[in-house]
């Protein structure tokens, strides 16, 4: 009878720990780590991954603290300043190139890596990965439509891959409750929006993430087109008279030269002096600190509803995100 109820419970045991691989990742019958990305797409590994390169997504090596797992970065992090702010250090971090202008897939096999972190939405971005995924397994970040709902997938997407689940879910709950906030106070007038990449008539769609941080802050992104970026004439911009003018940080010019621009002269953004270019803070829709981006969307679009110290919600972001 003893040896009976021994059996039964050892039974019951090993179905909790079957559960509770499987609930992590582990797939105990096959003895793989097995994991999907955020493409949905599943990835098998002989276990949890221990050499990992970052080519995209770096600020999450801190959120989770995972420097000792990190082989590779990112060439552009050297000169990311959140990084910078975070890691002066992650320079010292080997690097086998980016994905803006291209990796070099033999110093990136010299790094061992079991798994390289990447976002390949950008066409060419998709292309390397590809090229890299051929050697190495790929884990996409990023395909985010839903704030904050897909935030959170993402971070415990993440969260899985390192084992640091705990330490996801509470970056999630910051990052919701920041957001929660910001649209409790979100207005019901809408400001009409235009947001100019790397030039002027250069413009967000729809699908932008920039578009829709601008409407989460109640604007309204006057650009009503299907992919990314379209390209429009001045006229048109003249036409749908932006009450706000946003300018990418990637843009080689500044609000000058359209405040300056004779032909803008009767734009309702130009002629109160709404046009704001965005600080710098490299691909934050894949990063915790998009969040800040949202709040200098919100102090710039409804100055009268929001008005945020955008270096104190820094450095409570770094502190409670990052730990520095």
């Amino acid at each position: 009878m003893r040896f009976l109820i021994f059996l039964v419970l050892v039974l019951l045991l090993a179905g909790c720990m079957q559960q509770a691989g499987e609930e992590s990742g582990k797939v105990e019958g096959s003895g793989k780590f097995v994991i999907e990305d955020m493409t949905g797409k599943k990835i098998e590994l002989e276990k949890r991954p221990e050499r990992v390169v970052f080519l995209a997504g770096e600020s999450w090596i801190y959120a989770l603290g995972v420097k000792d797992k990190v082989v590779g970065v990112s060439r552009l992090a050297y000169t990311n300043p959140v990084l910078l702010k975070i890691d002066p250090e992650i320079t010292e971090i080997p690097s086998p190139g980016d994905l803006d202008s291209g990796v070099n897939i033999e110093e990136l096999l010299k790094m061992n890596p079991d798994i390289v972190i990447v976002w390949d939405e950008c066409p060419p971005y998709k292309k390397i990965a590809d090229r890299i995924e051929e050697y190495v397994p790929v884990f996409r970040i990023g395909w985010m439509r839903e704030y904050p709902d897909d935030f959170c997938k993402q971070a415990r997407l993440l969260g899985e891959l390192f084992g640091k689940e705990e330490r996801a879910e509470k970056i999630c709950d910051y990052i919701t409750h920041e957001w929660n906030s910001i649209m409790e106070k979100k207005p019901a007038e809408r400001k009409r929006v235009l947001f100019s990449f790397i030039s002027v008539t250069w413009v967000a769609c729809t699908d932008n993430p920039y578009a829709r941080y601008i409407e989460a802050v109640g604007g309204e992104n006057i650009v009503n087109c299907s992919g990314v970026w379209r390209g429009v004439s001045r006229e048109w911009i003249i036409q749908h008279n932006p009450e706000v003018w946003l300018i990418s940080y990637y843009a080689k010019y500044n609000e000058s030269k359209i405040l300056e621009d004779p032909a803008f002269g009767d734009v309702e953004a130009v002629k109160n002096g709404r046009v704001y270019k965005e600080s710098y803070k490299p691909f934050e829709y894949l990063e915790p600190y998009f969040i800040l981006t949202l709040k200098e969307y919100a102090n710039y679009i409804h100055p009268e509803v929001y008005s945020y110290n955008l270096a104190e919600e820094e450095e409570e972001l770094l502190k409670e995100v990052y730990g520095s």
